[in-house]
């Protein structure tokens, strides 16, 4: 099962999100501006799909 689409802090770069379509990570990011005040279930974002840099 897999997270639900949504925006998820950036698994790359922090201070921002990133839209996981609900399959895998999108080019679309904003900046993340936090949700004070807004309750809502945590549900853990994917692992990002990108190999393990070789050495």
């Amino acid at each position: 099962m897999s997270a639900p689409p949504g925006w998820y802090p950036d698994p790359q770069l922090m201070g921002r999100e990133r839209y996981w379509d609900g399959q895998s990570w999108t080019d679309k990011s904003r900046p993340w501006t936090g949700k004070a005040g807004v309750m809502t279930e945590h549900v853990a974002p994917p692992a990002p799909a990108v190999p393990p840099a070789r050495r």
